[in-house]
């Protein structure tokens, strides 16, 4: 491979990466605000009295679902109107509270609020760091040792700028991986706040 082409395939397998890089940082970015600035909060009106949906309520969070986002969770508090509690998701905390207000004879109205810290999308953040790393040193690297040499062989080298792969593709399953846990998390609530008149303790 002459030096003119090699030099042509390094600097287009770059831009590659670089717009991988850039992508896979805005979603980090962009999905963390939405985590954090963004809480899953919705109501329901159910048949039932607001001092035992609340006591299903807390007994059903304490005893945890098994396959479920809420099979972590820990219940911190419960008071006249509320169950306080965080849940323990390794990629996704949430802390938040449902609560409980009668609606009229014989209804209550379940509203529900979680907030998230994403320590996931904080370890991303670090992946998206390392990722410029990569794609700047390789870069560099290959246009210093492989572009120059005489040998055809170690010019073709500069295909090894793909190795940049390995930590651009990582945020992405991390961003993905969030947004899908936060919008089981929430399904998860809604199902519970409609089965409480039915839940046994």
């Amino acid at each position: 491979m002459d030096e003119t082409s090699a030099q042509f395939w390094l600097e287009v397998i770059a831009s590659v990466a670089i717009l991988f890089w850039t992508v896979g940082h805005w979603l980090v970015r962009r999905t963390a605000r939405l985590l954090e600035s963004t809480p899953i909060e919705s109501a329901i009106e159910v048949d039932g009295e607001p001092a035992e949906l609340r006591r299903r309520a807390a007994a059903t969070f304490a005893r945890g679902e098994q396959r479920s986002t809420l099979q972590r969770l820990r219940v911190d508090a419960v008071d006249d109107e509320s169950v306080q509690w965080t849940s323990a998701l390794p990629v996704v905390r949430y802390r938040g509270a449902m609560t409980f207000a009668r609606a009229g004879p014989g209804r209550t109205r379940i509203a529900w609020r979680a907030a998230a810290e994403p320590p996931v999308l904080r370890f991303a953040r670090w992946f998206t760091l390392a990722g410029a790393v990569v794609v700047l040193g390789l870069f560099l690297l290959l246009s210093e040792l492989a572009l120059p040499d005489p040998n055809p062989a170690i010019r073709g080298q500069v295909f090894q700028m793909v190795q940049a792969i390995h930590v651009l593709w990582p945020p992405f399953v991390f961003v993905g991986l969030a947004r899908m846990l936060r919008r089981q998390f929430g399904a998860d609530l809604d199902r519970v706040a409609h089965n409480l008149p039915h839940a046994s303790v």
